[in-house]
Formats: structure tokens, sequence, C-alpha cells
């Protein structure tokens, strides 16, 4: 019993954003840190479009149980590449280009986005006008 009472602490609160169409959005509650990784890496791998997530401190302490967790190296990776050098990034991760759009559900919100912007919407059938006599109108 006192094991487990030891894991228990108190420690600072992180707040997971993903990156959703150029800003990044909060999703979840503050939790701790490894807690905040666990739920940015299963919401951008397996339910959202998302492929970058953030976790960012908020300034207050929560009590709860650090376990540990780090996102898969095959999955996600910890730098920006930009023109063609690799950039180190600070409590941000990125989905692997190859594992993007991979799921079911991210297919079904493909689907819903497109049916949102107009793709796929029901053609209405064409009346053909009916042109009268030029001299008799």
């Amino acid at each position: 019993m006192r094991e487990i009472l030891k894991k228990i602490t108190k420690a600072q609160a992180f707040q997971t954003f993903v990156k959703v169409k150029g800003e990044f959005m909060p999703i979840g509650k503050p939790a701790l840190k490894q807690e905040a990784i666990k739920l940015g890496a299963e919401f951008v791998g397996k339910l959202s479009l998302a492929a970058t997530f953030q976790v960012l401190p908020t300034g207050k302490t929560i009590v709860g149980k650090e376990l540990p967790f780090v996102p898969s190296p095959l999955e996600f990776r910890p730098y920006k590449i930009v023109k063609g050098i690799k950039v180190p990034l600070r409590d941000v991760w990125i989905e692997r280009r190859a594992r993007r759009l991979e799921v079911r559900g991210r297919e079904v919100q493909l689907i819903q986005m497109a049916k949102g912007m107009g793709f796929g919407a029901k053609r209405t059938k064409r009346v053909k006008k009916q042109r009268g006599n030029m001299f008799f109108q």
C-alpha cells in the first residue's frame, strides 16, 4: 500500500494541444506530463487527421500517478524539417508521413469534411428552358 502512495505525487499540470487548420486547439483536461503526451499521441494517431501535437505547462499543480510514456519513434518524430535540415522541437511531436491516413476513422472524417465543403452533393436535375418563338412572346 505504501508503494502505491509513493507513486502518487504532486506535479505540474500540462495541457495537450493538437494542430488543426494551422492553429493549436486544446484537447482534454490538464494532466500530468506523461498522461498529456499519451492523450496527444492517441488522438493524433487514431482519431484525427491532425499530424502534430504539443504539450504545454498550465502553471497549476495536479496530484496523480506519473506513468512512464514515450511516443513511438516509429510513429512520431520530435523534429521538423526546414529546407532539408532537421530542427529539434521541445514537447512537440509530428506524426511520420508513412503513418498518416491509415485508419478507417480518418477516412470517415475525410468524407465528412468533403461533404461539408460541398463535394459529393446531390445533383439537381437539369430542366430544359422552353424557347418560345421570337415573334410571339
